[in-house]
Parts: structure tokens; sequence; C-alpha cells
């Protein structure tokens, strides 16, 4: 149970675990309202993780919540700021909204050139999205 003054249970990681793999189902099944309860609670459980953050942000990018999304990335950055996975989520974040570009620009050739071998390749994605204008078309309603 968790009360609005913080969280009252400890769950170890493999509870973790079950919880995300409810969220993400939630997520994909586009129940979002529930997928979002989900991992609220998660973000509240084990606030140093950041696998909930990364599952409550792409839970409010799919409902159409950037604004959100953005918070919640930013504010995973204070849990760990060197991840570049985090930073290639947030970078993208920022180019759908059309905000901060040159920091998401610097956020996603540092991801680029990095050993994380998933951020690197996301990272590349993204900067070839922009080349062909997929953001603009996002930001105009024209969609990717």
């Amino acid at each position: 149970m968790i009360s609005r003054y913080g969280a009252l249970v400890d769950i170890d990681d493999s509870e973790m675990r079950l919880m995300l793999e409810c969220g993400q189902f939630l997520l994909e099944t586009q129940q979002h309202d529930r997928a979002i309860r989900v991992y609220e609670g998660l973000v509240a459980m084990v606030p140093d993780k950041l696998s909930p953050r990364f599952g409550l942000g792409h839970t409010y990018t799919a409902s159409g919540h950037r604004q959100k999304a953005k918070r919640v990335f930013e504010q995973a950055l204070s849990v760990n700021e060197e991840d570049f996975l985090l930073k290639t989520y947030l970078a993208e974040t920022y180019l759908v909204l059309g905000v901060k570009e040159t920091e998401a620009f610097d956020m996603l050739e540092a991801a680029a050139a990095s050993d994380d071998a998933e951020a690197h390749a996301y990272a590349r994605a993204l900067l070839d999205a922009q080349d062909v204008g997929v953001f603009e078309r996002i930001r105009s309603g024209d969609g990717a």
C-alpha cells in the first residue's frame, strides 16, 4: 500500500519486474490510465530506479500527454544524470514538442557517441528521423 506520505511497502527486484511487465502489458493494450497508475505506484515505491520512470514517460507519450512525459524524463535525470538511454528519450520528447532543440541534439550526439549500444542505436535513429523531417510532421499534425 502506498500513502500520500511515501512508500509503505518494500518490493524486491522480482516484484518490481512483475509490476513493470504489467505496466508494459497495459501500455501495449492501450489501457493508458491503468498503466499510468501502475507506473506511478512503482515510482513512489522505488524512486531510485529508472525503469518505472521510463514506463511512466512512455505511457504519457503514448497517451498524448507529452508535457507530462517531458517532466517525468527530466525528473528521472535527478536519479541518473549519466544515463544515455534516458537522455535519448528526453531528447525525443523535446524534439516532438519543439522545445530545447539544441539541448536535444547535444544529448543525441552524446548518446550516439557512447558505448551504450541501445542508446547509440536509438539516438542514431532519432537523428536520422530529424534529417527527414519526422518531428516537424509530428508537430504539424501530419504524423510520422
